[in-house]
């Protein structure tokens, strides 16, 4: 089973309250930048590696 987590956490005010990037970790290694921008719009994953989904 993997072990999932996040690092490089980062919170801000945006246009529609709060936003946050950070970057998810499987296993230690990042596979992922998550990405909410606080535009009322859903959570965005930008992945490093296709495979990794």
């Amino acid at each position: 089973m993997a072990n999932y987590g996040v690092s490089k956490v980062k919170v801000f005010v945006g246009i529609e309250g709060h936003g946050f990037n950070a970057t998810l970790m499987r296993d230690g290694k990042p596979v992922a930048l998550v990405i909410d921008d606080a535009s009322s719009g859903p959570t965005m994953f930008n992945w490093l590696d296709e495979k990794a989904r």
